[in-house]
């Protein structure tokens, strides 16, 4: 089969990076998307992190490790970049479209991570 699948010790044991721009505090269609789909992964036995650029409003609680980045493209991109060689996952999904998400598919690209993109509608606040 393909590389994503030589990839994998079992299909329970992925480990998947999602990053979510919408994601818990705020909330939306978008933000329950996410959180939805982070918690069914994670109690299917896939390991989960997201990232997101979304502040906590308090402690996260959440049944998986979630990054929140530096706002802006900048400071979002540098700290997705460290926490993508960090984590090192099997599979990164995207939840967008937002700006970043184009530059996120290259960097997954260079080091041979398959990328899912959930493309929800069209922002035009985002770009």
């Amino acid at each position: 089969m393909g590389s994503f699948n030589s990839k994998l010790k079992s299909t329970n044991d992925i480990k998947i990076l999602l990053f979510a721009y919408s994601f818990p505090p705020g909330q939306g269609g978008g933000e329950q998307y996410n959180i939805t789909l982070a918690t069914g992964l994670r109690e299917s036995g896939q390991t989960i992190f997201v990232i997101t650029p979304q502040r906590a409003s308090g402690t996260d609680s959440f049944p998986f490790r979630v990054v929140r980045t530096r706002s802006g493209l900048i400071g979002s991109l540098l700290d997705f970049y460290k926490n993508l060689k960090k984590i090192n996952p099997d599979l990164l999904h995207i939840s967008g479209p937002t700006p970043i998400d184009y530059v996120i598919v290259v960097l997954a690209k260079v080091y041979h991570i398959p990328v899912v993109l959930t493309y929800h509608a069209d922002f035009p606040s985002h770009f």
